[in-house]
């Protein structure tokens, strides 16, 4: 194939084959143009893969003819619209009929530098469609391994500049080769979550401890809290961290923010205490399901315990493994259950208590997907629970 200016399109009057991904040709206007038989179409990508005349014996080989068949099936070719000429190295497209993403591609890898614009490197980007090794399964894998190479060249590229500046091609190559670990690099970091701590003498340690994993909205205290409850930002904090006693009076003044979040907002909870009382620090235990926290958390001696667990503790609001997802959605589960259950108790539903319980059946099948562990159904089933009775 001549060469060609790597910044400019496809020269005027050619037919452009593709070959990174599935097998399309486009006329030169851009009109799709019809793709021949399935034998003849074998043909045909054998010489659009290759750089130079393919000799006749070759050809032979790799399709199983005699040279008279192949003749056959070059002529044919023609006449399906797709000129192939022989020289005396073997068969080839005509010079100046074609224009091959695979070797435009190529070209363009050779010339890249560190100055070459990023209009470049989206378009060499955009070439790529689908995996050429698995659209074209009648070519050995190791027809693709130079075009591998170089588009892991170009990922590098790509990767070299700052992710608000990467053109938006290069956010499809990871999901077409998904196992690819240079490709892998370009998948866009997904934005920080936002961790809400109030706590009147540890807030900005902790923060300072999780900074850089999360965004951190750090308090000191309910006049703060009351500010920044009465603002927009509340509706954009992922999990919370509340100290239960905000003053040094030691009154349980941080409840008044658990309340608040338990029945105004979705968000994950957990309490830390400097002395909690042991009834409301129990795994399960009443107190957690009725403010639906995930855990209350001792501060221990100087906020050593505090520490020592501030990243799982972070994880168990905020990640979103499985484990993680699962603790929360059966925190939710139980508050839901818990406030089912105290309305049934009440004495003005007396006469309702003989009666079935018509939530248990989605109960049990909420908690048993939590059990088993698939997240899908089991955020899908707790949150019809919860939407439906009200949680």
């Amino acid at each position: 194939m001549p060469a060609r200016d790597p910044a400019s399109g496809p020269p005027v009057g050619r037919l452009r084959i593709r070959l990174l991904g599935a097998l399309e040709v486009t006329d030169a206007d851009g009109a799709p143009r019809k793709l021949p038989p399935q034998d003849r179409r074998k043909l045909l990508l054998r010489l659009a893969v290759a750089s130079d005349p393919v000799p006749v014996e070759r050809l032979c080989g790799l399709l199983e003819r005699d040279s008279r068949a192949l003749y056959t099936l070059k002529r044919r070719l023609g006449t399906d619209g797709y000129e192939v000429e022989h020289v005396s190295e073997g068969y080839r497209l005509v010079p100046g009929r074609y224009s091959v993403d695979l070797h435009e591609f190529m070209d363009g890898v050779e010339a890249l530098s560190p100055s070459t614009p990023v209009s470049e490197l989206d378009r060499l980007a955009r070439m790529w469609t689908g995996d050429p090794a698995r659209e074209h399964d009648a070519l050995p894998e190791e027809t693709w391994q130079a075009a591998r190479r170089g588009l892991r060249r170009l990922a590098e590229a790509l990767c070299a500049l700052p992710e608000a500046e990467r053109p938006a091609s290069a956010q499809a190559l990871p999901r077409i080769f998904e196992t690819d670990r240079v490709l892998r690099a370009l998948t866009p970091a997904p934005p920080r979550k936002n961790l809400l701590i109030v706590d009147d003498t540890d807030a900005d340690e902790l923060g300072e401890r999780l900074r850089g994993r999360y965004e951190v909205i750090p308090l000191k205290g309910v006049p703060q809290w009351r500010d920044f409850c009465a603002g927009p930002r509340l509706h954009g904090v992922d999990g919370a961290l509340i100290d239960l006693h905000l003053d040094d009076r030691a009154t349980s003044n941080g409840m008044e923010i658990i309340e608040h979040l338990c029945k105004h907002t979705r968000i994950p909870t957990s309490l830390v205490s400097a002395y909690p009382p042991a009834e409301i620090g129990e795994l399960n235990s009443t107190f957690l399901q009725r403010y639906r926290l995930l855990r209350v958390v001792p501060k221990g001696k100087d906020g050593r315990d505090l520490y020592d667990r501030l990243d799982e503790v972070a994880k168990e609001l905020l990640d979103d493994a499985p484990r993680y997802r699962l603790l929360r959605l059966k925190a939710e589960l139980a508050h839901a259950v818990f406030r089912l259950e105290e309305e049934r108790a009440h004495p003005r539903n007396r006469a309702a208590r003989g009666s079935a319980i018509p939530w248990k059946g989605k109960q049990r099948r909420a908690e048993e997907a939590i059990d088993v562990g698939d997240v899908h159904t089991a955020a899908r089933l707790v949150s019809e629970f919860c939407n439906e009775y009200g949680s």
